[in-house]
């Protein structure tokens, strides 16, 4: 996997989690913008719309058009993706599982199931699970 879909996993990720901490749910892509730098996702504000409107096809946000920027809002789908309750489907009829507190596939190619059942993400070592 090249560096830019990386970037751009991780970037997708970022927006759907600053959307799901905002009030109501929304937030125009010149804040994000800035937010994302906040966080070490440094991206121009042309990345950033690009990746809104990626989100917005497949149903994990809204995106609205004014002049000089969008305003993006997380749909109930996008909810349940940013913390990882829900997965997303990433290329070759794979899906790949968000992961509370770790980076997300959102597009693109991706590992397939670990053994666990869930799928995996490439570098991210999951934490054995509790007993109890």
């Amino acid at each position: 996997m090249s560096y830019n879909q990386h970037f751009a996993r991780h970037l997708r990720l970022g927006i759907l989690r600053l959307l799901a901490e905002s009030p109501g749910y929304a937030l125009n892509s010149s804040i994000m913008t800035d937010a994302l730098d906040s966080i070490g996702l440094a991206a121009s504000r042309d990345q950033v719309k690009v990746e809104i409107a990626w989100l917005a096809e497949q149903g994990l946000a809204t995106a609205e058009e004014l002049p000089g920027l969008v305003v993006a809002k997380l749909t109930e789908r996008g909810h349940d993706v940013a913390p990882g309750r829900a997965s997303v489907p990433a290329g070759g009829g794979r899906r790949v599982a968000g992961l509370p507190g770790r980076t997300v596939a959102l597009g693109g190619s991706a590992a397939g199931p670990a053994p666990s059942g869930r799928a995996s993400v490439p570098g991210v070592q999951r934490p054995a699970p509790k007993a109890g």
